[in-house]
């Protein structure tokens, strides 16, 4: 017991108690008898700029809004600066080191949201206090739901990665005045990991610039879409319509669902084009990849309707109308084609027997049934044989532009898909030109490679040999 009350008896000099009347005597010292206004820059020397010192506390995006490329965004700020008008020495009022004061009675930078979308506000709200240490040091953290504008590119959508900047300025003063500096914590996401349903964000930055003698600090958020919903939603009941699409050549011409199902396929086209270009902004600078396949489906949806009537009426010409010659001769290089790349027997007489040699060779035997009935050939098509040649045709010139639009139509995308006719072509115009006496080394420089684009049209203008089959 003796022990307590000597400690107690020591220590109590050194106790200090806060009243209502230290902090009341603090206000009137600096407002009254300091006479602190708060209209004047908080510096000594006037000629002296104020440093602003801002960091950025991301809560959440709310929301972006792509037609009217804005983003919403909630945040705090926090601000700190010295104020050298505002200092006191704490053990004349009771050690009191600190003390909280309306925003709206001290000065503070006019700080504004640049880029904002709607009209010009002030930061924070009346009931925010800020935090005055006896140095001077004032701590202010506004709270705001900022809209700011946002240029979207809609180039990969629903893959795009948007990039938004929120600029934060000075309004009225210049950076001789009050320059912006970027905080110690710079800018803070951690809250705003999985705020949103539709967007995340990848990454962030803040940057302090001078823009034509004006003081700035940049907050920079690169958000990605979440493509799920597009993905089961558009692209996969698309990427589904196309094979559909496929299957209109399909469909003997002969049978009248034919012309149904080639308009349904194609409204189906228009319906997704319509959903998509409702989510995009009327004044987009760039076209979505996307929209661009659909517009070209839709071509394409709109050639078969008009193919699929064509043909539909050649199907029902009488075999008494002769065949055109030109359309005899494709019909003829289609069976050729057909014939050389898979190998078909005829039963009547062998059309093309290829016997293959080793992996790089072929030779065409039985040249004379085979000019034999090419002869005969040209009498056996007919208007049927010809609808059915050009479903094939078609069906390749399809296929292969969807092949084009899904891949980016590289190089190797080419290659890739033109190797089997290309080979079969040379094949068979190498051949054409060996029978008249010309070189045959086409097969020999292509055998082992895939072909590029200029290897088969430097190969086609060597052979110089026109496609008529006689």
């Amino acid at each position: 017991m003796k022990n307590c009350l000597f400690f107690l008896i020591i220590f109590i000099g050194h106790t200090y108690c806060q009243t209502d009347t230290d902090a009341k005597n603090l206000l009137t010292n600096l407002f009254t008898t300091q006479s602190y206004n708060k209209l004047v820059r908080p510096t000594t020397n006037q000629s002296n700029p104020t440093t602003i010192y801002l960091e950025f506390f991301l809560y959440g995006i709310n929301a972006f809004d792509e037609i009217q490329q804005k983003l919403t965004t909630t945040a705090y700020l926090e601000i700190y600066w010295y104020d050298e008008l505002l200092t006191w020495t704490p053990s004349s009022f009771g050690n009191l080191a600190d003390i909280f004061l309306p925003q709206e009675d001290i000065w503070r930078p006019d700080i504004a949201l640049e880029n904002g979308f709607k009209d010009l506000e002030s930061l924070g709200s009346k009931f925010i206090h800020a935090e005055v240490d006896y140095d001077g040091l004032v701590l202010w953290k506004p709270f705001h739901v900022f809209d700011s504008k946002c240029k979207l590119d809609s180039t990969y959508f629903p893959f795009e990665k948007q990039s938004c900047n929120i600029d934060f300025i000075a309004w009225a003063f210049d950076d001789s005045e009050v320059y912006l500096e970027v905080g110690t914590d710079g800018v803070n996401t951690e809250d705003a990991a999985d705020s949103n349903g539709q967007w995340e964000l990848v990454s962030s930055s803040i940057v302090s610039f001078s823009d034509e003698g004006v003081s700035q600090v940049r907050a920079t958020l690169v958000i990605k879409r979440k493509p799920l919903f597009f993905i089961i939603n558009i692209i996969l009941p698309i990427v589904l319509l196309s094979v559909l699409n496929i299957f209109t050549f399909q469909i003997p011409a002969d049978i009248g669902e034919r012309m149904g199902y080639t308009v349904t396929v194609w409204l189906s086209f228009a319906v997704f084009l319509t959903i998509i270009s409702a989510s995009l902004p009327q004044s987009s600078d760039t076209i979505p990849v996307l929209s661009i396949y659909i517009i070209i489906q839709l071509s394409i949806g709109t050639f078969s309707v008009l193919l699929s009537a064509w043909l539909s009426r050649i199907v029902c010409l009488s075999d008494n109308i002769p065949v055109y010659s030109l359309l005899k001769k494709v019909a003829l290089l289609k069976r050729r084609l057909h014939c050389a790349c898979c190998k078909r027997k005829v039963d009547i007489v062998k059309h093309c027997k290829i016997d293959q040699i080793g992996d790089e060779h072929y030779n065409i035997k039985n040249e004379t049934d085979s000019i034999k009935r090419e002869k005969s050939d040209e009498t056996d098509i007919d208007w049927k044989e010809d609808c059915r040649l050009r479903f094939y045709m078609f069906l390749d010139i399809y296929c292969s532009t969807n092949y084009f639009n899904l891949s980016d139509a590289n190089d190797n995308s080419f290659t890739k898909l033109t190797h089997t006719g290309f080979t079969c072509i040379v094949k068979i115009l190498s051949e054409k030109k060996r029978k008249n006496g010309q070189s045959n080394d086409v097969l020999t420089e292509a055998q082992g490679t895939i072909p590029n684009k200029i290897f088969c049209l430097q190969k086609l203008q060597e052979i110089n040999i026109n496609l008529h089959i006689e």
